[in-house]
């Protein structure tokens, strides 16, 4: 690859011309590796909706490579790949939601993007496949507690509480009766 070659119709706004460009910035591909020069052809295709280069963004802010790093921005990054349906993104976005990376965590929604990673059927699916396997598994107490929590913190309405404290009562007056 060479730079060169890419120059120009990157320069007239070709977005994968950009990320050819990009790439041999940063992999040192006929030229020297630059990793500021790779950062401003990454992100002029992103801006473009170049799914790959949205991808890359959030890898390297993910890692500081040639940015600060910066987990909700690479959080950003990895939700607008993931939307224009790169795989990768999906599942480095589930990442993000199932451990609060750069997000609150959100156990649903990491499901959810894994489970569109893996039917994605890109090369990198079966590693989402394979997550989701054990994904029930991991998060079975933190949805029970979750859900308990949220059940504990739902608001009653006045008229439903009269109603089930009469039941209660009375449940508890039968159980005494019975325990007799």
């Amino acid at each position: 690859m060479d730079p060169g070659q890419y120059m120009e119709t990157a320069q007239l706004g070709d977005k994968q011309a950009q990320y050819y460009l990009a790439n041999c910035y940063h992999f040192g591909r006929g030229c020297n590796v630059d990793h500021q020069e790779a950062v401003k052809w990454y992100k002029r295709a992103a801006m473009s909706d170049h799914a790959d280069s949205c991808t890359v963004m959030g890898l390297l802010c993910e890692s500081g490579k040639g940015v600060q790093e910066n987990l909700e921005e690479a959080f950003q990054w990895y939700t607008k790949a993931a939307e224009l349906g790169n795989s990768r993104a999906q599942r480095n976005l589930a990442i993000c939601y199932e451990y609060g990376r750069g997000t609150d965590k959100d156990v649903k929604n990491a499901k959810k993007w894994y489970e569109r990673a893996a039917s994605n059927k890109e090369v990198p699916s079966f590693w989402a496949e394979h997550t989701l396997k054990f994904f029930d598994e991991r998060h079975v107490v933190y949805l029970e507690e979750k859900k308990k929590k949220e059940e504990d913190e739902a608001p009653i309405d006045p008229a439903l509480a009269d109603t089930a404290a009469r039941v209660k009562e009375s449940l508890a007056k039968a159980d005494s009766a019975t325990k007799r």
